[in-house]
């Protein structure tokens, strides 16, 4: 009996030494929404959502941006072949789930709307 006893307390205690979780505050710092799809495009429209947003910075296109309803922001980015990389922010907390999606597109010389389903949306960490 005493060596069950034993068994379970050891047992108890390596349960209770867990690995590490990392931290348990928010983890600030910066996102990238990045553009893929057809080249040729001069300017886009994007909702990007999912928690509070600190700023937008350009990342090498004009970006004007603007609060839309609680915590989403719609972004516009223009410029020429805008690909890859559109902008970065800077959130509180890079552990939420935040989403960009694209609402209009256009081309950078003709200015007609392009089909935003020829495109896709990322947010990742850089």
């Amino acid at each position: 009996m005493r060596r069950v006893w034993l068994m379970a307390a050891a047992l108890g205690l390596l349960m209770g030494c867990g690995g590490d979780d990392g931290p348990a505050g928010p983890s600030p710092g910066a996102l990238e929404i990045r553009l893929n799809g057809p080249t040729g495009a001069g300017a886009a429209l994007l909702l990007v959502e999912g928690g509070e947003i600190d700023a937008v910075e350009a990342a090498g296109y004009f970006t004007a941006s603007a609060p839309y309803s609680g915590t989403a922001r719609r972004v516009l980015v223009a410029g020429e072949n805008l690909a890859g990389t559109l902008l970065r922010i800077q959130v509180p907390d890079r552990r939420v789930a935040y989403q960009a999606t694209l609402i209009e597109i256009a081309d950078g010389s003709t200015y007609r709307l392009l089909d935003p389903a020829g495109f896709t949306m990322a947010v990742v960490r850089p």
